[in-house]
């Protein structure tokens, strides 16, 4: 494993007491902070669960899969480590105004609040708007501001992408069966049997199967399309796409523990 070292400009916003001054206004204010981004091959990262759609791989303990974009009316895009550096070292032909997985730095600390804010409006600069670095601002005296913050957000998104052969992959969650129903009993809807990778608060979680727990999420999906009459679901449940596991140490989660809703 390698890592590469990437400068990622960013804007905070700090508080500051102006020349003549008493009270303190806001700031907006550039920088530039180094991020360390890890460099694998494939064998870095094996396969933990195969699905039809997507496949799952194992590094660090923690689950991975495959960075690709997708927005409305574009096709999907595979995130390279290329474009990723390409993007964070000059934004000005990407036609998006939040950061996605092909430009993940960009914009990002929009979502980053300071101590002195209130509700959910704040000021939201861009790099293109010629916002100054601090010692190119007049002041007297630095209030506060949330620049550690900012540095400890983008921090927290590099270590949550690596990038395998070129290729890059964020983190990702373990994925599990779930059974749901749609509609009325009797065949107007049906009972399904699919593959999620979160819980969802309004199902509760005898509904939920690990990957390693197939036979039995098919029993159960079968046993309530059977209560409802909904015959025409059994062969959908019984040909339900499937996780192929090939790293059952990697098989961690336990509905019953992890979402207590009945």
């Amino acid at each position: 494993m390698n890592t590469i070292t990437i400068d990622v400009p960013f804007i905070y916003r700090a508080q500051v007491v102006k020349p003549r001054c008493r009270k303190p206004v806001e700031i907006c204010v550039r920088d530039l902070m180094q991020v360390e981004i890890k460099c694998l091959s494939a064998s870095d990262m094996p396969v933990a669960f195969r699905m039809s759609k997507q496949t799952t791989h194992a590094f660090n303990d923690r689950l991975w899969s495959e960075s690709k974009f997708t927005a409305y009316g574009h096709d999907p895009i595979q995130a390279t480590l290329k474009e990723v550096l390409a993007l964070t070292k000059n934004s000005d032909e990407y036609p998006f105004s939040s950061a996605s997985e092909i430009a993940p730095f960009f914009n990002i600390w929009h979502n980053v609040k300071a101590p002195w804010d209130e509700g959910y409006s704040h000021a939201k600069p861009w790099l293109k708007d010629g916002v100054l670095p601090l010692d190119e601002h007049l002041f007297r005296v630095m209030v506060d501001s949330n620049r550690e913050d900012t540095m400890q957000y983008i921090h927290s998104v590099a270590e949550s992408m690596v990038s395998v052969d070129g290729v890059m992959y964020s983190l990702d969650t373990e994925p599990r069966y779930y059974v749901i129903t749609f509609g009325l009993c009797n065949n107007h809807g049906g009972t399904s049997l699919s593959l999620t990778s979160h819980y969802n608060s309004g199902i509760p979680s005898k509904c939920y199967f690990s990957a390693a727990q197939r036979e039995d999420a098919v029993k159960y999906a079968l046993n309530v399309a059977k209560n409802r009459g909904d015959t025409e679901s059994f062969e959908s449940i019984k040909n339900a796409d499937m996780i192929e596991v090939l790293m059952p140490e990697m098989v961690k989660v336990n509905p019953a523990v992890d979402h207590p809703v009945e």
